[in-house]
């Protein structure tokens, strides 16, 4: 069975598979450039925060392979650094940086802590010597 179309249909038919081409290259093309301006915008973000904040940055050497203490924040952090060799040319500075822990608020806790079962340990030790006196007398 031969199907047939009438111009008119296949017109349309072409007419509107070419707009939905249209259309896609189109949103393509939107979202490619809406991606590179938006990453531009945040890179220049960052440069002129970045660039802004220099003036507050303490510049310290970088000692491979040595961990030290950075003060700054709430705690401070320890920081240590490599470098890796990727080349002849060509090398790598590896940080890594940790929060110091909050030692006042450890110190705190373990001392509720203390507070709390050293009462309870004393009584658990009075309660085993009635008990042992106890046992003594029968």
């Amino acid at each position: 069975m031969k199907c047939h179309l009438s111009i008119k249909l296949k017109l349309t038919l072409w007419f509107t598979c070419f707009m939905a081409l249209m259309a896609a290259v189109c949103l393509a093309l939107i979202l490619a450039i809406s991606s590179k301006v938006a990453q531009k915008e945040v890179f220049q973000t960052l440069s002129l925060t970045v660039r802004a904040n220099l003036t507050e940055l303490a510049y310290t050497e970088l000692d491979n392979g040595m961990a030290r203490y950075v003060p700054g924040g709430e705690n401070g952090f320890y920081i240590l650094d490599f470098w890796i060799p990727s080349g002849w040319e060509d090398s790598l500075w590896l940080r890594g940086v940790l929060q110091s822990p909050n030692t006042a608020r450890t110190l705190g806790s373990i001392f509720l802590v203390f507070l709390f079962l050293l009462p309870l340990f004393h009584f658990l030790l009075l309660c085993h010597r009635i008990q042992m006196q106890m046992l003594h007398y029968l």
